[in-house]
């Protein structure tokens, strides 16, 4: 990921030192405020991209095919001018509702440049100022160079190796449209059902309009959103990261709606490094939101315990009644926790099988939630076939564990494919702290949430996520999916190389 972050300083960088004359122009320019910002590390770090690629595909010619088509294109002179080394990118902003672009590209002289690359653009002319127009079937565009640099006006690439986008650039009535947009299919698809309560439905659109105004919010304060695809060949390693930056009025603001406001969460470390897939998120809301929350809450546990009372496959009434308790203290505990205006959660899965499964919530109080599920397993002793609970089973670093152990035929009847992820058995592990809880599932449920601890504990590694961060290895998903019945071979291939 560094090559991306330090592509996309750069890419600020640069835009800053191209749009510093206008703005002594124009202090209020757009283009000094670039709303979309893509980052490509380089021409090197293409080839050897493509290098890879011809390995996974069982293509080892690949990188000599497209080095042969470049060297076409340019009658052999390859592309001369052009500093390889160095990150391209582009910019862009709005003028209005117009959108605008350029691109920037590391050369040594931009001449040379257009000269190998005439056969495919034609010969640029000179408009002078240094300035060269190139004519395309569909657009004009203008190049320019300055210092080390090439700018090109309106050339938009697709290169998806870094990207981020300033939501407070776009311009407002364009977010007011894609709201005002979003609003009218949500409230068309929120259609009263042949035989639903009239409770429920209007239970229904209010919660659609929670959602909505939940999305507004985070238009008005988040500031960016960065997507980063890092290919790593010397690791193997092929990753996407996402994350969300809050304006600077959003962290500074104490009411209304601050959520970048939240304090450090304290399951952060549940987003465990190396993981295929992990997410940290951790925000506050206000007092308003959080009041907001507790009607659907209510309703969630109606719910579940209409649910409970008409199953019938819950014969024992004594388990009836255990599991109406439980969900009336979790609830219970959902209310404080929203009470509180802060949610914060982490977690990670594993790619290696058997699976290993790490989610961290923050809730209002660790040792009433314990108690609500320690009573509920208690009490579940008494009943014939309760599945077996070994209680404080291990303490760490404030939080006491509990650990459950069954077979995964038992739990996932005639499923396969859950044998094949989880092993033989499917092992649960609970922990709680004072404002913690934690569930693993996997035999290393234990160490993954010892693990969970330890890196929450560490001050400087929480500061270090964003309020939003969610990742994924793409070679351990793949891997993962080739372990399933009647998967594509080329799955296989795919870990091996990634």
């Amino acid at each position: 990921m560094n090559r991306l972050v330090a592509g996309l300083v750069c890419a600020g960088l640069v835009w800053s030192a191209a749009v510093a004359p206008a703005q002594n122009q124009a202090e209020d320019s757009v283009l000094a405020r670039p709303a979309l910002v893509v980052a490509f590390s380089g021409y090197d770090a293409l080839k050897s991209d493509v290098a890879m690629l011809g390995e996974l595909t069982n293509n080892p010619n690949l990188l000599a095919s497209f080095e042969g088509t470049i060297a076409m294109l340019t009658h052999q002179q390859g592309l001369a001018g052009l500093d390889s080394g160095r990150p391209w990118g582009v910019l862009g902003a709005f003028t209005g509702t117009q959108a605008q672009a350029v691109a920037f590209v590391p050369v040594t002289d931009v001449s040379h440049l257009l000269d190998a690359l005439e056969g495919v653009v034609g010969t640029p002319e000179d408009l002078g100022n240094g300035i060269q127009r190139i004519e395309t079937p569909n657009i004009a565009l203008f190049v320019k160079q300055q210092g080390s640099w090439a700018y090109i006006a309106q050339a938009l690439q697709d290169y998806d190796l870094a990207v981020r986008l300033s939501v407070q650039n776009i311009p407002q009535n364009l977010r007011d449209q894609a709201i005002d947009q979003i609003r009218n299919v949500a409230r068309l698809a929120t259609v009263r059902q042949s035989g639903q309560a009239e409770e429920e439905f209007r239970q229904q659109q209010q919660n659609v309009e929670m959602q909505l105004a939940a999305l507004s919010l985070v238009l008005e304060q988040v500031d960016h959103v960065t997507l980063g695809l890092l290919v790593d060949g010397k690791a193997r390693k092929l990753a996407i990261d996402v994350g969300l930056e809050f304006t600077e009025a959003a962290v500074q603001q104490a009411g209304g709606a601050p959520l970048a406001t939240a304090p450090a969460s304290l399951v952060a470390g549940a987003m465990l490094p190396g993981a295929l897939g992990a997410l940290h998120f951790n925000v506050a809301g206000p007092a308003e939101q959080a009041a907001g929350l507790a009607a659907p809450i209510q309703t969630l546990r109606t719910e579940w315990l209409e649910n409970i009372e008409q199953d019938t496959k819950i014969h024992d009434p004594r388990l009836k009644a255990l599991l109406k308790q439980l969900v009336i203290d979790l609830t219970d505990e959902m209310q404080a926790t929203a009470a509180r205006g802060q949610f914060a959660l982490a977690a990670s899965v594993s790619g290696q099988t058997p699976l290993g499964v790490v989610v961290g919530v923050q809730v209002s109080d660790g040792a009433r939630l314990e108690a609500a599920i320690k009573r509920f397993m208690e009490g579940g002793k008494q009943i014939p076939g309760f599945p077996a609970v070994k209680l404080d089973a291990a303490e760490y670093n404030g939080a006491r564990f509990h650990t459950l152990s069954l077979p995964t035929a038992e739990v996932f009847p005639n499923d396969e494919s859950a044998k094949k992820l989880l092993g033989p058995t499917f092992d649960a592990t609970l922990a709680f702290g004072p404002q913690t809880a934690y569930l693993a599932i996997g035999p290393k449920g234990v160490e993954l949430v010892k693990q969970a601890l330890d890196l929450s504990s560490k001050t400087e590694a929480v500061a270090e996520l964003p309020p939003f961060k969610a990742s994924i290895s793409l070679g351990q998903l793949a891997g993962l999916l080739a372990q399933q019945p009647n998967s594509n071979p080329m799955l296989a291939m795919m870990a091996l190389q990634l």
